[in-house]
């Protein structure tokens, strides 16, 4: 899955989403599992001071370069490792709209919404969360402070990203994925790349990604 996080990563950070976070449907079908994540805050070189936790404790986004503690960071490290998709659900109101997502196989985009972390009382704002499921069976959620417009584009890219197809080429990442299948069809078909159609603006790092070999849309398939 590291794979599809990295790819990913793009839609964090300036002018973008607060984190991402990718959810993979356990083999049960009973829980919601965190795969891995994407930190904004690096990118905006925020600041945040909790006094009921360290600032030292390193952010959830394993995979990001070091960076100071941040607010997108402490949200980050209040979601659990799972989330129940089965009739405990009753007592968990804030996490039914994953299952609603999911049942339904179409993207849930939701705007003002309280954030389920809870983790601080933050003044009333706009604020956006989206649920986006994928083809491997899961979602990607995707969560910002302020107002973000639905947007097709967006919704198409993560479901490229999150393809099992995407990775065939990778020789390495063909054995953590063959196992893999869709629980259900999806409604979105993946999108013909082109950078300058995506609504957000990306750093000279995030350019760079996109242009190296993880890159799903520059990736040559072999002969």
């Amino acid at each position: 899955m590291k794979g599809m996080v990295e790819g990913l990563r793009a839609l964090v950070g300036a002018n973008g989403w607060e984190y991402c976070i990718l959810w993979k449907l356990s083999q049960d079908n009973r829980l919601l599992e965190w795969m891995g994540c994407c930190c904004g805050g690096r990118e905006r070189g925020e600041f945040y001071q909790c006094a009921d936790n360290p600032t030292n404790q390193p952010c959830r986004d394993i995979s990001s370069f070091p960076h100071r503690r941040t607010r997108a960071c402490e949200e980050l490290s209040e979601f659990p490792s799972s989330i129940p998709m089965d009739d405990s659900l009753a007592f968990l109101p804030s996490f039914r709209n994953y299952a609603e997502a999911l049942i339904s196989n179409q993207p849930l985009w939701q705007t003002n919404v309280i954030d389920c972390s809870g983790s601080h009382e933050k003044e009333a704002t706009a604020k956006t969360r989206a649920l986006i499921p994928i083809p491997v069976g899961g979602l990607v959620e995707l969560f910002a402070w302020n107002h973000m417009a639905e947007d097709q584009h967006t919704i198409d890219f993560v479901v490229s990203q999150c393809h099992p197809s995407t990775y065939e080429s990778i020789p390495h990442a063909a054995s953590t994925y063959q196992d893999l299948e869709p629980s259900n069809d999806c409604h979105y078909q993946p999108p013909s790349a082109d950078l300058r159609t995506l609504p957000w603006d990306m750093s000279s790092d995030q350019i760079r990604h996109y242009n190296s070999s993880l890159n799903i849309f520059s990736a040559e398939k072999p002969a």
